[in-house]
């Protein structure tokens, strides 16, 4: 059973500070030494070590959370791979992809039971990726085929019991269009988050501005809100500095890539693009201050808990 799915929008408030993960598949990659093939963390539910790994991977991040005293934290399932064309690249099964989906859930059910309190909620949300690469449109979708592909995924983890649906790294609008109606099919709020270009444009060259305007048309305002990930915020950092409109406001998550290098060149990259945390950190209070709105962060690609604990450093500086 969901226990904040109708409450989200009143929860979820911009003046708060919610917190997330960081990039999950790089930490057990290269920090962890494990082998994620076609990079998917949800193979790990397969066994009991498995999952025992990616329940201790987040508790570092719950506890950074209560620390610097957040109003909430995302718990997201380590799903993001875990729809039919990965699952059949990985010899996975429906009924045991349906499965994992489920256990994934079930694991971070049992988490919030530990650290969920008054005034500090803890939110499932049920995480899915593109059904191609994130990094390139490659795998184009109708806005139909988009909600008939990710509606199977989206129905387990509904049923599931997460409170909301996130859409990451998706780099086209068709396939956000579908995937906020088949959350809308199964009743879950639904977040998307777009990835960028070093241009600040999706990777099919649309713009934010258009793919969230085309979006919220589309979907009737389908969204919660949106997120950028899986980008250096030097890559749209110019778009939030032009004069106020609407669209921005939309915008209220971000969980970034501590690299100022394109999705081509980290692809390329023969080692884990860290970054430095602190820069890291003093660049989401800069864009704190340009968009007053944003209060979901996380990390992506190279970042890990002290990535997110400068991001808590310098939010909590602001408020001073």
């Amino acid at each position: 059973m969901a226990m904040y799915r109708d409450t989200l929008s009143q929860i979820l408030k911009p003046e708060g500070l919610y917190l997330t993960d960081g990039g999950i598949e790089t930490v057990l990659i290269y920090e962890k030494n494990l082998d994620l093939p076609e990079f998917a963390a949800f193979t790990l539910l397969k066994s009991k070590t498995g999952r025992k790994v990616l329940n201790e991977y987040m508790i570092p991040y719950l506890k950074l959370a209560r620390e610097f005293k957040c109003d909430g934290f995302i718990l997201g399932t380590p799903t993001w791979r875990a729809s039919p064309d990965w699952a059949n690249a990985l010899g996975i099964e429906d009924e045991e992809l349906a499965e994992l989906n489920r256990l994934a859930v079930a694991d971070l059910v049992k988490m919030r039971h530990s650290y969920d309190r008054k005034g500090f909620p803890i939110i499932i949300a049920g995480m899915i990726g593109p059904r191609g690469d994130g990094y390139l449109v490659d795998h184009k979708m109708t806005t139909h085929e988009a909600r008939e592909y990710h509606h199977v995924q989206i129905e387990t983890l509904a049923q599931a019991g997460v409170d909301c649906v996130i859409g990451v790294t998706i780099n086209y609008v068709e396939e956000a269009i579908g995937v906020v109606k088949a959350c809308q099919n199964n009743n879950v709020p639904c977040i998307i988050s777009f990835t960028v270009e070093t241009n600040g444009k999706l990777p099919s060259g649309q713009t934010l501005k258009e793919a969230i305007i085309h979006t919220d048309m589309k979907s009737k305002n389908g969204v919660l809100f949106y997120q950028i990930n899986c980008a250096h915020p030097s890559h749209f950092r110019h778009l939030f500095e032009a004069p106020r409109e609407s669209w921005m406001q939309r915008v209220r998550g971000l969980r970034c890539n501590p690299s100022p290098k394109s999705h081509e060149e980290l692809n390329c990259s023969t080692h884990l693009e860290s970054g430095d945390p602190v820069e890291f950190g003093r660049l989401h209070g800069q864009m704190k201050k340009l968009m007053p709105q944003l209060c979901f962060f996380g990390g992506c690609c190279g970042t890990n808990e002290e990535h997110l604990r400068q991001i808590c450093i310098t939010l909590n500086a602001l408020k001073d």
